[in-house]
């Protein structure tokens, strides 16, 4: 069953790919984050997925992942929650008070974020949402910050991964997938 799962996980990636040579190495990295982190292959295909459906680049979505994998880390919230917001920030080309809310209620800081990114007070941010006035380019600017090196999120996946025995489950049972 596992290798069914990988087999069709592979087809449905390269489809969306457009290019088999492409899909193929992009899966590999997928399965090689997932060996890494606390999300299966299954969820990283998945949100991979989901990705590209609101037009993220092929090149971009490692790195997209590892972005809201550890957001996802910090905060508990599921993947495929974080995702979906962010897919759809990027569908409208700005940040609106739907997605805005569910941030939020996802426990991401990305008021505070924004006003750093924005230079702006934290409680000007509801303000600028509404008015249209925040792009898809300030959110992601937003979750980088909360990803680098100080940030509130910064590298979680990686330490959820190896001190915590769910984390070390999930790579063990990935590199056991891998290798059957």
């Amino acid at each position: 069953q596992m290798a069914a799962t990988f087999e069709k996980n592979s087809v449905a990636v390269k489809t969306m790919v457009g290019d088999v040579a492409e899909g193929a190495k992009l899966i590999q990295d997928i399965t090689n984050l997932a060996i890494e982190t606390p999300f299966s292959s299954d969820e990283l295909v998945a949100v991979t997925k989901q990705l590209k459906s609101f037009g993220f680049q092929t090149g971009d979505v490692i790195d997209t992942l590892k972005v809201l994998g550890n957001v996802s880390s910090g905060t508990g919230t599921d993947i495929h929650r974080i995702s979906l917001a962010f897919g759809q920030v990027k569908v409208a080309g700005k940040l609106m008070g739907t997605e805005l809310r569910q941030f939020v209620d996802a426990g991401v800081p990305l008021i505070e974020y924004l006003g750093k990114v924005m230079k702006k007070p934290a409680e000007s941010i509801r303000s600028l949402t509404e008015q249209g006035q925040i792009g898809f380019a300030q959110v992601v600017e937003a979750f980088n910050l909360m990803n680098a090196k100080g940030g509130q999120f910064a590298g979680l996946m990686d330490v959820i991964s190896k001190t915590t025995i769910g984390g070390r489950w999930q790579a063990f049972k990935e590199t056991l997938d891998v290798s059957s």
